[in-house]
This record gives structure tokens, sequence and C-alpha cells, in this order.
């Protein structure tokens, strides 16, 4: 059975009892079960369960630790370079378009080197920057089959921007994608 495998960056999930991440992340109360540790090296999961880990560190410290082809879903939500402030002041994201552009095809590289053949990556993004994450993961060799586009309500002029209609979710696989039945 495929493992869930979350970077998460939430603020104060640290602080969470081990009880209430898992609540969070699954919406129910259950008994945690604590998965051995493998391929992470010196990074650890927070969180861990029969189904899969979270870990709290930058997705690239995380990459870095995992072998080649051994993740079967890279579901990646990345800032959407639109200047919002994160409530951190630095982390403000509002990188020039090229540099934004480069620091996701860093992440995505790392992720196309780890998802295992018949692996997928899916990666939610605005329509302005899914197109060209879209030509890089195609230049990396990797199967486009979906742009599934996720309706957005209440998209109306707001200041000086016009809000899109809808988000882009991509959907790459490493080669001939895997049945997702168990």
């Amino acid at each position: 059975m495929p493992k869930l495998l979350i970077a998460s960056v939430v603020e104060g999930w640290n602080r969470l009892s081990r009880q209430k991440q898992y609540d969070m992340f699954y919406g129910m109360s259950a008994k945690l079960v604590e998965l051995p540790q493998k391929t992470t090296g010196s990074v650890l999961p927070v969180f861990s369960t029969a189904l899969g880990a979270v870990f709290n560190t930058d997705c690239l410290n995380l990459f870095a630790s995992l072998n080649d082809e051994s993740i079967d879903t890279v579901f990646a939500d990345p800032p959407f370079n639109i200047g919002k402030d994160y409530g951190r002041g630095k982390d403000k994201d509002e990188l020039d378009g090229q540099d934004y552009l480069q620091w996701c095809y860093r992440w995505m590289d790392e992720a196309v080197r780890v998802v295992k053949p018949g692996g997928a990556i899916f990666i939610y993004n605005l329509p302005q920057w899914a197109y060209h994450l879209a030509a890089h993961l195609e230049s990396r060799r990797m199967t486009f089959k979906h742009w599934i586009a996720v309706s957005m309500k209440g998209t109306f002029p707001r200041g000086k921007k016009l809000y899109p209609a809808h988000y882009a979710l991509l959907y790459f696989t490493k080669s001939t994608p895997k049945d997702l039945q168990p």
C-alpha cells in the first residue's frame, strides 16, 4: 500500500500533542502507529502512522534525505508568488518571476528524482505559473496526464487585482501510472 509523505511548514505543529496532530490530519480520533525510520536519514518525522509521516522541514531538506525512486506520490502546494505576507516579514512570497521559477524547478527536479516509476506528481498553483511548471516537468520526461481546473467562487476584482476563476492542479506521472486501487 502506498504511504503518504508530507513536508509540513505549519507554524506550531511541533507544539501540538501527537493525538491532536492526528485528529487535525485525519479529522478523526484513532490510535497512532509509529513507523520505523527508513530513508529519511537525519530528517525525522514529527508525526507518523501506518499510513505515512509528516515532516516539519523545508521540502528541499526532506528530498535531500530520500533515496532515488522511493516515493509513490508527491503533492505540492507551493506559495503562489503573489506578494502574500505570511506574518513573518522576510517570508513574504514575492520573488522576481525567473527567481520564483528557478526555485520551483529545484524542488520539482528533486520530486522527479524521488518519485518511483509509475508514481505521480501533483502541483497546485495559479495558471500564470502552472504552464511553466508543466513545461519543466515535460522536459524532465514526466508524462502529462491532466490539468485539473479547480473552480474558485467569488472571483471578482479586489483592489487592483482580478483573482483567477480557477487554480491549476497538474497531474504528471513517471512512465506508466500505477493502478491506485488497493
